[in-house]
């Protein structure tokens, strides 16, 4: 059985090619800036430490589920100087 040497393919020859790329940097492009956003929302919303967190990791790993999920069911905005 005569196997033929070849180089692997390219990145050009990968489904997507350049346009797999493209969309790459337009969802990390999207997806950094909303989940800083829901951090910081958070932050201000719940009063301990780990909620913001959680809740930006959880969109950083499925936007389409957990933001329309946040969205619904975030507290309400803490006032300055109280603890609720």
């Amino acid at each position: 059985m005569n196997v033929p040497l070849t180089a692997a393919p390219g990145p050009e020859s990968l489904p997507g090619g350049e346009y797999g790329t493209l969309s790459l940097a337009v969802a990390v492009a999207v997806l950094v800036p909303v989940c800083f956003w829901v951090y910081n929302d958070a932050r201000m919303r719940y009063n301990n430490e780990a909620a913001p967190v959680l809740w930006a990791v959880s969109v950083f790993a499925a936007l389409i589920v957990f933001l329309p999920l946040y969205l619904v069911f975030r507290p309400g905005r803490r006032r300055p100087g109280t603890d609720r």
